[in-house]
């Protein structure tokens, strides 16, 4: 039975797109007969932590969950991507998955060179790593292991999910379309939205101020968001579980390039981006297919890479 050490669990962060994510580490490697004996939080160091050096020496193989680490020249990239040289030093393999690497500097590329395997989330990111002289392979989000409720519209309103690009001002669109607003995020008492102030179309700017009780797992708020019948969203995942459930969808563009990549890799390209003022429109057979075909595609490249780094 493989030891497995994890790190960038980012579970800590209440989010369903990030549950998701770790629920497919774990999936996969307790499938192929491995076991987890470290889950190192998201926005720890690793180099100062005596529990996760202990764990790392006894474990068979490391892996880093890529979200949100490979980014330009950010701490983090540096931070995770340390652990490639740290663990070759160890005679231990590690493995970066579920990553969008964009514009990375300094000492990181150098640090990655030393990882024994490397996954993207995207085809961009792959070219990255190839002008670098690296190898990487394109698998897609993790989130798209699981099969996610399908798109069944029960209620009438659409939904507008929230942004961490504070370019967007997603509160300002569900007022504008009168659509209902709510975040990514939960709390022990339930999904996290925001409520519109007594007799006014003006949605609060600051953290959401209601709950949803009931919505506290990925499952469940995936089953909320195939109830609607769109969602405009500011959320990377939150486009990744429209796609996988097929629910009609417009993405807005971030300051990374993850949302247009991957639209880019399905063959959709710029079609389905939030134009100022319109709803989504219903998917069409052709967009429907090419969805499928992803998602069926990003699932084949996700069980290949975990044979891969857990073979049987």
């Amino acid at each position: 039975m493989s030891k497995v050490a994890v790190f960038n669990d980012t579970r800590p962060m209440r989010h369903f797109g990030c549950d998701a994510v770790m629920a497919a580490i774990d999936d996969n490697v307790a499938a192929r007969g491995g076991t987890v004996i470290l889950h190192h939080p998201v926005g720890r160091s690793w180099d100062d932590d005596a529990t996760a050096l202990a764990a790392m020496a006894e474990a068979d193989l490391v892996l880093i969950n890529g979200e949100a680490t490979m980014h330009r020249d950010l701490p983090v990239a540096l931070r995770w991507s340390s652990l490639g040289p740290h663990c070759a030093a160890l005679g231990k393999p590690c493995y970066l998955v579920n990553a969008t690497v964009q514009q990375i500097k300094g000492a990181v590329p150098e640090n990655l060179a030393a990882f024994t395997g490397i996954w993207v989330r995207d085809h961009r990111s792959a070219a990255e790593l190839h002008g670098l002289g690296l190898v990487g392979e394109m698998t897609g989000d993790l989130t798209y292991f699981h099969d996610l409720p399908r798109h069944r519209p029960t209620e009438a309103r659409g939904l507008v999910l929230d942004s961490a690009d504070r370019r967007h001002d997603m509160g300002a669109i569900a007022a504008a379309l009168g659509l209902d607003y709510v975040a990514m995020r939960y709390s022990n008492r339930g999904l996290k939205a925001f409520r519109k102030r007594f007799l006014r179309r003006q949605f609060e700017a600051g953290k959401p101020s209601g709950r949803i009780a009931g919505i506290t797992t990925f499952q469940k708020f995936a089953a909320y968001l195939a109830a609607r019948p769109f969602v405009v969203t500011g959320r990377f995942h939150g486009l990744c579980f429209a796609i996988n459930a097929g629910i009609p969808f417009a993405a807005m563009s971030l300051s990374n390039w993850k949302v247009d990549a991957m639209l880019d890799d399905i063959g959709l390209g710029r079609d389905r981006l939030y134009q100022p003022g319109q709803v989504p429109q219903p998917l069409k057979p052709g967009e429907l297919d090419l969805m499928a075909r992803y998602k069926a595609d990003v699932q084949r490249r996700i069980a290949a890479m975990f044979d891969r780094i857990l073979p049987s």
